[in-house]
C-alpha cells in the first residue's frame, strides 16, 4: 500500500499490487501552504496521475512535501496605557510574512512609557490561516512630583492643578508664581513630565521689596526674589560729605544678594569731608 503521513497523519491508503503503478491520491490541502508533491525518503518519488512509479515489495509510505505561502497576514495589536493606570487604549495593525517563520513585533522607545515584556507577545510563528496575534503592552511611567510638600506619584502627562489658596511666606514676601528644582518656571495646570530618574520638586517663589533711603528720602525701592544680586543705586551727593555705603537699620552693610525678609530698608551713610586749607604768610 502507499501513504502519506500528514500532519503525522495518514492521508490516503491505496491498495497496490507489487510492479504495479502507483496512482496517486488527490492532492492535500496545507492552509498558507502550497502542495510540492510527494516524497519517498526525503526525495521526489514522482508520483502523478499516470506516472511510471512501481510499488516496491512491502510497500511504501510516502509524504507529503509543501511549500510556504509568502503574503500570509498576522496581526500586532498595541495596548497604550491610559492616563487612568488600569485600561489601554488599543491599536491594531495587519502585516504579511511566509508561513512557518517567525514574525517579531517592533516595540520602539516611546516617550513617558515602558514596554512590559511580561504581559506582551512579542514574537510568533505565522500561522497559514492568518490566526497568529502578537500583542505589545506599554505602561505608562509613574513620577514623584513634590508640590509645596505635599509629595505624590502621578502617571506620566497626568495634569495637576495648582494649589488653592496660594501660599503664605513666613517672612511676608509677596507670591509671585512657581518653579522646579532647576528654576524653570512651573504654570498650572502642570503636565507631569518624563522623569522617572528625579524627584520634581515645585516651590513657590517670593518677591521681597528693598527700599534704599538716603538723608532721609526715598532713592529707590526694588522688588526682586530671594538671592538675587542687589544693584544699589548710586547715591545722591550731598555737599561736604563723602558717601560711604548703604547699611540697614542695625548698622549691617547691605548685603550682596536681596535677603528674604520683606521691606528691607538700606540707609545711605555719609561721612564729613575734612578739608586741609593751607594758608600763605
Amino acid at each position: 500500500a502507499a501513504s502519506d503521513v500528514y500532519k503525522r497523519q495518514e492521508y490516503d491508503r491505496v491498495p497496490t499490487a507489487y510492479g504495479e503503478a502507483i496512482v496517486a491520491p488527490a492532492d492535500p490541502t496545507k492552509t498558507g501552504y502550497t502542495f510540492a508533491g510527494w516524497t519517498l525518503n526525503g526525495a521526489d518519488a514522482g508520483l502523478t496521475v499516470g506516472g511510471e512509479a512501481k510499488i516496491p515489495v512491502g510497500g511504501a509510505t510516502y509524504v507529503a512535501a509543501f511549500e510556504a505561502n509568502d503574503g500570509i497576514a498576522y496581526t500586532v495589536i498595541t495596548y497604550v496605557m491610559n492616563s487612568d493606570g488600569a485600561t489601554y487604549a488599543e491599536s491594531t495593525e495587519t502585516l504579511y510574512g511566509t508561513a512557518g517563520e517567525t514574525a517579531t513585533a517592533a516595540t520602539p522607545d516611546k516617550e513617558g512609557f515602558t514596554l512590559n515584556a511580561e504581559k506582551s507577545t512579542i514574537s510568533g510563528t505565522i500561522a497559514g490561516d492568518g490566526s497568529l496575534v502578537l500583542e505589545v503592552y506599554y505602561d505608562r511611567n509613574k513620577i514623584s512630583v513634590d508640590v509645596n510638600g505635599d509629595k505624590d506619584e502621578y502617571f506620566y502627562d497626568d495634569k495637576i492643578e495648582e494649589p488653592t489658596p496660594a501660599p503664605v511666606d513666613p517672612n511676608g514676601g509677596t507670591f509671585e508664581g512657581w518653579e522646579d528644582e532647576d528654576g524653570d518656571p512651573v504654570d498650572f495646570p502642570y503636565n507631569v513630565p518624563d522623569e522617572e530618574d528625579k524627584e520634581i520638586i515645585i516651590t513657590p517663589v517670593y518677591h521681597y521689596t528693598v527700599v534704599y533711603m538716603a538723608d532721609g528720602a526715598e532713592v529707590l525701592t526694588v522688588k526682586d526674589r530671594a538671592g538675587t544680586a542687589l544693584e544699589a543705586p548710586d547715591a545722591p551727593a550731598k555737599n561736604g560729605y563723602t558717601f560711604v555705603g548703604w547699611f540697614d537699620a542695625d548698622g549691617n552693610a547691605m548685603p550682596e544678594t536681596v535677603p528674604a525678609i520683606d521691606n528691607q530698608v538700606y540707609y545711605g551713610r555719609y561721612e564729613a569731608t575734612l578739608y586741609l586749607s593751607l594758608i600763605h604768610i
